[in-house]
């Protein structure tokens, strides 16, 4: 990983894992591949990036998402046989919320020239995001971690979020969680 991680290698060093697992190493280019033949689509640069650090952590609320896990409820695949219109919108489930709510990296540049993190409140509605919540996979990781570690201001303060990612502001086309 490049040191535009270096953030998110530093929180995940200091996060609290489960006593029977570690961090997963990542996977190879080859499963690289293999997820973007079954998306059907190029994958992000930076979940790819991640994925080849580390696949599928029991981190944060409910676990950072990864490819072809050992438990399925860190499994993209597993998300996907439920909710299999995420894949066909371009929806990779990055994260759970720990409540039944998902983060999805929205790979499909309908928000912006970007690929955001939305939250999707999936008993409200499961196929519409409720609002962005980052402007990139990498500064979510950095959030989201943070929120593990106690960092109360993401994702509903406007100032904190914009001086973490102002890049957050050119997405079209989906509410703030601050609205």
């Amino acid at each position: 990983m490049s040191e535009k991680w270096l953030r998110t290698k530093e929180l995940l060093q200091n996060v609290e894992l489960p006593p029977e697992r570690g961090l997963p190493s990542g996977v190879s280019e080859e499963a690289v591949y293999e997820f973007e033949l079954a998306f059907g689509r190029n994958i992000p640069e930076e979940w790819s990036e991640f994925l080849k650090f580390t696949n599928g952590p029991c981190v944060g609320a409910g676990g950072l998402f990864g490819y072809a896990t050992d438990d399925r409820n860190l499994d993209v695949r597993y998300y996907w046989s439920i909710y299999p219109a995420w894949c066909m919108k371009g929806w990779i489930p990055v994260a759970g919320d720990g409540c039944g709510n998902y983060f999805i990296l929205a790979a499909n540049e309908e928000y912006g020239n970007f690929d955001p993190v939305l939250f999707v409140e999936s008993s409200v509605d499961s196929e519409s995001a409720a609002y962005i919540v980052a402007s990139g996979f990498r500064k979510f990781c950095e959030f989201y971690l943070a929120a593990d570690a106690g960092e109360k201001r993401w994702p509903f303060n406007r100032d904190y979020v914009v001086t973490q990612d102002p890049k957050i502001l050119d997405a079209r086309g989906i509410s703030f969680p601050w609205e």
